[in-house]
């Protein structure tokens, strides 16, 4: 083919050819980004390991809801790893549209496994990991002090006033002559 009549076609059926495959594939880049939510974050994390009671981990899981995974929501799913154990897994199911925000506040007995720094936060849409902290410490704090029982304040409380009803009663002197 002759140069001029290479341009021709070119700029002809060649050119709205390669348009309409670029804007194919810019439509399904698009749709399959629709298919997660987005804005996603940890918000507001917090929780302390004790010395021998346990540890907890309190936050918030923030995404804004995209696309509906088939029940009028769009779910996430947040996880919470130690040394490659799961120790917590739930679903949240955010409303489409707007920021949603979930609260957690789990408590696990025992202490951090020491096989490596932390433990790990994730947050799945669709199945595919969107954010993670992989090795969240919280502080150490000792153990809080004990906290009597009601029995005890009684038995705490009768015997302030038994001492202090022997101290109030009177003797009476004898006097001899």
């Amino acid at each position: 083919m002759a140069p001029e009549l290479e341009k021709a076609n070119w700029s002809g059926t060649m050119r709205k050819t390669v348009l309409m495959g670029a804007a194919a594939f810019v439509a399904l880049g698009v749709a399959s980004q629709a298919g997660a939510a987005t804005g996603f974050s940890f918000e507001n994390l917090g929780g302390a390991e004790y010395d021998t009671i346990g540890f907890n981990i309190v936050g918030d899981a923030v995404f804004t809801g995209d696309t509906d995974d088939g029940s009028g929501t769009d779910d996430v799913t947040f996880e919470i790893w130690d040394d490659g154990t799961q120790l917590f897994s739930t679903s949240f199911a955010g409303v489409i549209g707007v920021e949603n925000t979930f609260h957690f506040d789990e408590w696990f007995p025992g202490l951090i496994k020491q096989g490596a720094a932390g433990v790990g936060l994730y947050l799945y849409d669709n199945g595919a990991l969107v954010l993670s902290i992989g090795n969240y410490n919280p502080p150490h704090l000792p153990d809080p002090g004990a906290i009597p029982e009601p029995a005890t304040w009684a038995m705490l409380v009768s015997g302030f006033a038994l001492a202090g009803a022997a101290m109030r009663t009177r003797r009476q002197r004898v006097n001899f002559a």
